[in-house]
């Protein structure tokens, strides 16, 4: 994996830089080749650790239903580029903190989720979630993703769990895969204790249907409301979260460490001081240049000692820590820095791990970190990192920025919400603000002034939390007016906006 995140780590600098159309076209190439070598190296290492009994389990407290609507997330964009409806629901008795692998469930999710995707070209794929039984404090949970895709006939799904196996050669030519993804969700479903099965319909579709262990914390956790089902093209949004969705998200956030609550106090908006503690010289080289694109330079350290030193003797904005550091390793360095900083300065430690894959993210935050970057690094994930703890603005994504990217942004800087979060609620406020315009103009049309402003004052505080300022100012303008084609005239310019939004693919 290291000579794969340098290579992947310099074909996104070299994606920044002048380049005609016909290298463009080279590097995207190289790019998409990249990944799929990435992931044929991550398979087969998956493969080996479950053959060589290698494969740690955790049993740790989590929220099944925020474990489940991050994995959902990850492809609401491919669903969307398709076309394809992403339909999420929760029956009502599914408990959400539960004691059990998130890690490994996350990864089985993906994977299923991935291969309805790829093989359904018109329709969309519902992931339904039930508890199956519930006896003392063990809990059974079903989970069904069920596409409208391609489909499977009777032999093919004898072949479908068999390592290095594809039911047609011609399916690997057009879609690409080792064969590997469903027998390591199988033999990981079979280490968790639970069960898959598939059924399909050539042409029709396929069912995969998994059950699942779980241990319930407390018989009264909050359960989802029955019927949460609703759908668009490529997102998922939950009616129940839409009326206090910012609140919810906040609280999640907050109660992920107690020393994320103390970053705030230690922020800073000028030009920050970096330092990276990496001893790879290949992704040492990355970082520099990375940062260099963005005005910015970094004190290079090659080992935790040496991290923990540098930060006794200067202030820094942001540390990238890699986890993997010679001597001491990241997570020590950064326990160590902890406990020399106490209560008198707070540096910014973001962890670079391939967690991904091991399940580093729960030691990362225990360990005092506030962050992390999964390797191979993303170009805009470090940018937006960089912007979100210190807002140091770069230009180097600026061309590319929507409305919609411009509120997500301005939503992680001010709520310190992660990408996934922001996005949600922008499309979840996007959707509802569409349906609220619409009865709205209708309450004008009537003669029903009042409870059309009532309308327009929700909508201007809805507008204002999520930081759509526009949208807000258009909403406060028209509930002030009292001329009727006036206030027409201000919801015509909000759905414009609000059109715009939802139309947004990125």
């Amino acid at each position: 994996r290291t000579p794969m995140n340098g290579i992947m780590g310099f074909l996104q600098l070299l994606e920044i830089s002048p380049l005609s159309d016909e290298q463009k076209d080279y590097v995207r190439m190289i790019r998409n080749s990249s990944d799929t070598l990435l992931n044929v190296i991550n398979e087969i290492l998956d493969i080996s650790k479950i053959e060589a009994g290698m494969m740690k389990l955790e049993h740790i407290e989590f929220s099944l239903t925020t474990i489940i609507r991050e994995a959902i997330f990850l492809y609401r964009a491919s669903a969307m580029e398709k076309g394809l409806d992403l339909r999420l629901i929760f029956h009502a008795d599914l408990p959400d903190m539960v004691l059990g692998d998130p890690t490994k469930l996350k990864q089985i999710l993906n994977n299923l989720i991935s291969n309805a995707i790829k093989f359904t070209d018109e329709g969309g794929i519902t992931i339904e979630v039930m508890t199956q039984s519930e006896e003392d404090n063990r809990l059974m949970v079903t989970f069904q993703i069920k596409d409208t895709g391609i489909g499977m006939t009777e032999s093919d799904l004898e072949k479908l769990f068999i390592p290095f196996s594809q039911v047609d050669a011609s399916l690997t030519r057009k879609y690409g895969g080792t064969g590997l993804g469903l027998s390591i969700c199988k033999r990981i479903i079979d280490l968790l204790g639970g069960s898959i099965e598939v059924s399909s319909i050539k042409n029709e579709g396929s069912t995969f249907t998994f059950t699942l262990p779980f241990f319930l914390i407390n018989r009264d956790s909050p359960r989802p409301r029955k019927g949460w089902n609703t759908q668009t093209k490529g997102r998922i949004i939950e009616p129940s979260l839409s009326s206090n969705s910012a609140g919810a998200v906040a609280d999640a956030q907050i109660n992920t460490t107690e020393h994320m609550q103390r970053a705030e106090s230690f922020r800073s908006y000028t030009k920050p001081s970096i330092l990276l503690a990496e001893d790879n010289e290949i992704n040492k080289k990355f970082f520099i240049n990375m940062l260099k694109n963005m005005g910015l330079t970094c004190d290079v350290v090659s080992s935790g000692g040496e991290a923990v030193s540098a930060c006794l003797a200067r202030d820094y904005n942001l540390v990238f820590m890699d986890c993997q550091l010679p001597e001491m390793d990241g997570f020590e360095a950064t326990r160590q820095i902890r406990l020399l900083e106490g209560d008198k300065k707070h540096s910014i430690i973001i962890a670079i791990t391939a967690f991904a894959m091991s399940g580093d993210e729960k030691r990362c935050l225990e360990a005092g970190m506030d962050d992390y970057l999964c390797k191979p690094v993303v170009l805009k994930e470090a940018v937006e990192i960089i912007r979100k703890y210190t807002g140091y603005a770069s230009a180097l994504f600026e061309p590319e920025s929507s409305e919609f990217q411009k509120i997500v942004r301005q939503l992680i800087l001010d709520m310190d919400f992660t990408q996934a979060e922001a996005e949600e609620l922008v499309l979840d406020f996007a959707q509802h603000a569409a349906e609220m315009l619409n009865r709205t103009r209708e309450l004008v049309l009537e003669g029903k002034l009042a409870e059309a402003k009532h309308s327009l004052h929700q909508l201007k505080g809805s507008a204002g939390n999520i930081r759509a300022k526009e949208v807000a100012d258009y909403a406060k303008a028209a509930e002030q007016e009292t001329d009727l084609d006036v206030i027409l005239e201000y919801i015509e310019k909000m759905r414009l906006l609000i059109r715009k939004l939802n139309e947004t693919t990125n």
